[in-house]
């Protein structure tokens, strides 16, 4: 019981405050055995533990525990690792963990296993539902990660008895189940028109009403929420507006300090945030910020930069004050954040927190600003690593996923090109010195390939870019042309109002 209320705590929770609490009340139950890897008598407190330590990103930890419940090591050989051990819910966490470390192909190898399927087998048969949901949907994922997205695409119809070459009606039809997974699946995938008609469906409405009505909320926050979002990144911001508002009993004619007041309502009054930031009325988006946290414009500037608590608004409020330029408030808030203050020596300046959203949110906003060398002594310290390392030691993964990439674009931006490339293709498990075939292939990690093929653009490598997009697309050209639109290396910047 205790270890399914600490697993759902871990879902639930927001931010990482409490995970080292969370941390020492298992390992004290576990009895603190010596290595804290070494599998207890509790089966379910072990994989909570793994759980907990893969969002702590602690994996290669979560990674030695999951492999000794089921008797296996590091070391053994791929085939025997990515065998399906018979205990569902160790195995479904050991591929979210090889997910984290961007061990995809193992990833993939196992939840096949787990369905009592191989790469082997034809994709018809890859792609029929296995039975269970969990098992489906995780398989939906990481081919989306891997950008198989026409794989990702058969099995979420077949999950509901469609197939890729029904009639739009049909396929656009809501079945209940998995609707808003193949919405996501299908923007993703950058059939718009598809993923709109679908979300406009959901919500009892369709595409030839007014605008009055298609911006009236369906009574469904999800539902409304998911279409204010879309149209918000397909460019729509009137009618997302309209809608937001409409949410809170709003509308667009209302006097200025009634549209920024917070409503209470948290998830959507953090979305009219983003909207309006986006809008570039990024002066009403703070004063709502503001509000949702207590804060008021006139405050000075120890006040407005003291960290609210919230991990998600905090973050939010630092992205803002970005955009409006505001980069000194940026800076005292995120070092606050972090239990820094500004004058303190840049040793301790560009020492991890532990906390890594804000550490990245930190490189981020220096590497934006300028401030290329302490954003590197920031980011290196964060991989385990420090300037005085030789080339082979510097673009050796640290094996978290989010901080590699964060060093392989800051030293993309900073003209190490050299050392850029060389990190990435490690990432993706190549060398420098392998054949062009195979350097061009596909790693299987989108992100990662994304990366490269930035990189590649800018370093004028663009035969390496077509190969490359055409081995991760397998060579469909709507796909192709999709990623032919994510060269830029500001591509990045675009999508960083995330929800």
């Amino acid at each position: 019981m205790l270890g399914a209320g600490l697993a759902r705590a871990i879902k639930d929770q927001r931010d990482a405050k409490r995970y080292p609490e969370a941390e020492h009340i298992l390992l004290r139950i576990r009895n603190y055995p010596a290595d804290p890897s070494i599998p207890s008598n509790h089966r379910g407190l072990d994989n909570t533990l793994a759980r907990l330590w893969q969002v702590m990103g602690k994996n290669e930890l979560a990674e030695k525990l999951l492999l000794a419940m089921t008797g296996k090591y590091q070391g053994m050989p791929h085939e025997t690792l990515c065998r399906s051990s018979g205990i569902y819910h160790i195995d479904l966490t050991l591929v979210r963990v090889w997910q984290d470390m961007d061990k995809t192909s193992m990833a993939e190898k196992l939840l096949l296993a787990m369905a009592d399927r191989d790469l082997q087998m034809s994709e018809e048969i890859l792609c029929q539902p296995s039975g269970k949901t969990s098992l489906n949907l995780a398989l939906v994922r990481l081919w989306e990660v891997m950008g198989k997205h026409r794989q990702a695409e058969k099995l979420l119809l077949a999950m509901i008895g469609k197939h890729p070459g029904m009639a739009d009606d049909t396929l656009c039809r809501p079945c209940g189940k998995y609707d808003m997974d193949l919405v996501r699946h299908w923007q993703l995938a950058g059939k718009n028109e598809q993923a709109e008609k679908l979300l406009l469906a959901m919500a009892g409405k369709h595409p030839t009403m007014t605008e009055e009505l298609l911006c009236t909320p369906c009574g469904k926050d999800d539902i409304d929420l998911a279409l204010a979002r879309f149209w918000r990144d397909m460019g729509k911001i009137r009618q997302s507006e309209k809608l937001l508002l409409a949410m809170v009993g709003k509308h667009p004619q209302m006097p200025e300090k009634r549209l920024w007041r917070s409503s209470g309502k948290y998830t959507i009054d953090l979305t009219l945030v983003r909207l309006w930031q986006v809008k570039g009325n990024t002066v009403r988006a703070e004063k709502l910020l503001l509000d949702m946290t207590g804060k008021s414009p006139k405050m000075s500037d120890e006040r407005l930069c003291k960290p609210f608590g919230k991990l998600e608004l905090d973050l939010a409020l630092a992205r803002l004050w970005e955009v409006m330029g505001k980069n000194r408030r940026v800076e005292m808030l995120l070092l606050a954040m972090a239990g820094k203050y500004p004058g303190v020596t840049d040793d301790k300046l560009c020492k991890p927190s532990g906390k890594h959203a804000i550490d990245l949110a930190l490189v981020r906003h220096w590497q934006a600003t300028g401030n290329h060398q302490q954003a590197e002594k920031l980011v290196m310290a964060m991989a385990g690593k420090h300037a005085d390392m030789v080339d082979e030691m510097l673009c050796k993964p640290s094996k978290v996923h989010a901080i590699d990439l964060a060093l392989a674009r800051l030293w993309q931006d900073m003209g190490k090109h050299h050392l850029a490339e060389n990190l990435l293709l490690t990432m993706a498990g190549k060398q420098p010195d392998m054949t062009e075939e195979m350097l061009c292939k596909a790693s299987g990690n989108h992100d990662i390939d994304l990366a490269q093929m930035r990189l590649w653009h800018i370093m004028g490598k663009h035969l390496r870019v077509e190969q490359l997009v055409l081995s991760m697309t397998d060579g469909d050209p709507e796909q192709a042309m999709l990623l032919s639109d994510r060269r830029s290396p500001d591509y990045l910047t675009s999508l960083a109002m995330t929800d």
